[in-house]
Formats: C-alpha cells, sequence, structure tokens
C-alpha cells in the first residue's frame, strides 16, 4: 500500500515529526498555505464541532440502552477519554453528565447503573466503563459507589442482612460505626459480657 505523502511537496507522513498530515499537507507546507489564503483574503477559520457532537457522534447502541463509546480508552481502566476543549483529557461519563444534567456536585463521582442493574457483568474493565448514557449515569458518594457495585467486597457485605451468628441487622440491632460499616448491637452485648466475666474471675483468683 502506498504511503500517504504532503500533496505539495511530497514528504511522507511517516517523515512528519507527529507523524500527521493536516488536511493533506505536512507542517511546514500547511503554515504556507493558510498564510497566502490570509494574505489574499479568502482565509475562513474552521470552527470546532462542539463537545456534545463529538461525544455523541461516537456512542454505539450496545444492551438495555446502553451507549457504548468507540473513541479512545484509558487502557488502565477502561474508561472512554475525550478532551472537551481544554487541551486535557476527560473521561466521557463525566462529560457526557455535565452537559446533560449539570456539574457534578463537589465530593461526588459519577456511577454506572447499567453496571449494577447487570447481573451478567464480569466486572474490571466492562462495558459499562464506556457507557455515555446520561440515563444510566448518577451523581453519587465514593461510599455510595463502591456498595452499588456487586463485585465489591463494600457491596456485598452492604447487602448482608444478617451478622455473621444470625442475627439480624435490624435498625434496633444496628450500630453504625465512624466509617459507616455496621456492627451488630446483641454481638457486641454477648462480647462484652464475656470480656466483664472474664474480669471478675481473673479478680477472684488474684484475691
Amino acid at each position: 500500500m502506498t504511503e500517504v505523502a504532503c500533496m505539495d511537496c511530497g514528504k511522507l507522513k511517516s517523515e512528519e515529526r507527529r507523524q500527521s498530515l493536516t488536511r493533506g499537507r505536512c507542517r511546514a507546507c500547511y503554515q504556507r498555505h493558510v498564510y497566502a489564503l490570509k494574505k489574499a483574503g479568502t482565509f475562513e477559520a474552521i470552527n470546532p464541532v462542539p463537545v456534545q457532537e463529538r461525544l455523541f457522534s461516537k456512542g454505539v447502541a450496545g444492551r438495555n440502552g446502553c451507549i457504548i463509546w468507540t473513541g479512545v480508552i484509558n487502557p488502565r481502566n477502561g474508561y472512554g477519554q475525550i478532551s472537551p476543549g481544554t487541551n486535557t483529557l476527560e473521561y466521557t461519563h463525566r462529560v457526557a453528565y455535565r452537559l446533560m444534567k449539570g456539574e457534578i456536585p463537589e465530593g461526588l463521582v459519577i456511577d454506572h447503573a447499567c453496571h449494577n442493574r447487570d447481573a451478567e457483568c464480569p466486572g474490571g474493565n466492562c462495558i459499562h466503563h464506556r457507557c455515555i448514557n446520561p440515563h444510566h449515569l448518577e451523581a453519587v458518594t465514593h461510599r455510595e459507589n463502591r456498595i452499588r457495585s456487586p463485585l465489591t467486597k463494600a457491596g456485598r457485605v452492604a447487602r448482608k442482612t444478617h451478622c455473621k451468628q444470625g442475627h439480624e441487622f435490624t435498625p434496633e440491632n444496628t450500630y453504625l460505626r465512624g466509617d459507616g460499616s455496621r456492627k451488630c448491637r446483641v454481638c457486641h452485648r454477648q462480647r462484652q459480657q464475656q470480656w466483664n466475666a472474664k474480669r471478675r474471675t481473673t479478680a477472684r483468683k488474684l484475691a
């Protein structure tokens, strides 16, 4: 296959510093072309495509109503990435939320509800990380985001209805720790009684 070259000087694309051509021209030829147009008064700046159009133009229909991003993907976590016009890359699901639902409240993260509802999802860098359907995106706390996922330890623990000893987590029998985790009041009382009994036994032996 013939390699693409600059339409003006014939410089090969692979010889360019960034190995790319701008509208068929190498960097030097494109700059001369723009200068000539400006000098002739015929230069017309190309308006950038709005980020909303760029975002959803690269979305394809997925199962369960998902809109799957087909552009740049972060290889580390599987989330889509796009530049909203600030010369920086942002996650596509966060950009989609801001465009359609407004600014993300401070301290909250964007959760993919479609991931939580899909019992067949294998987890990891799953397809839901690339979903940009605004109806599938919700702003939640970091803890709520972990709990909602059916595949995380926090999520499995939060969905338990009984403690290890079989006592039900009712409002009356549940104590919330400072980190948000739950503790069984019945088990706590039993441990306290055992500790007090052991302390009394030790005191009698020393008397």
